[in-house]
């Protein structure tokens, strides 16, 4: 998936525009664009694998993981709060002190 960011249209395929300048032989510059506006400017989406939305690049977690900023830490925090809950059901405060100055 696709997202201009000229006209804020989402598309699949981008188009395919060839700029001659001009020109009758080579070279000749060949690049994507939207499909509606033309514009060059447009970049690939990528599908969260948590809430399924589509975000560019600079907002997922990492490029293999595939998970959007704001899933990756709401799962941060709800695992934050797993472990402060469980540290002190079965840990006294002593315990949980060398835990956590062990980092474990």
């Amino acid at each position: 998936m696709f997202r201009c960011n000229s006209c804020e249209t989402e598309f699949e395929t981008p188009a395919e525009f060839t700029e001659k300048h001009g020109l009758d032989t080579l070279p000749f510059e060949e690049f994507s664009c939207c499909p509606k506006c033309k514009s060059a400017d447009i970049e690939e989406l990528y599908e969260c694998k948590i809430c399924g939305e589509s975000y560019p690049l600079q907002d997922m977690t990492t490029e293999n993981n595939r998970v959007c900023n704001d899933c990756d830490s709401n799962v941060r925090d709800s695992w934050d709060r797993i472990k402060r809950y469980t540290l002190r059901l079965y840990f006294n405060e002593a315990e949980r002190e060398y835990i956590e100055e062990c980092e474990l």
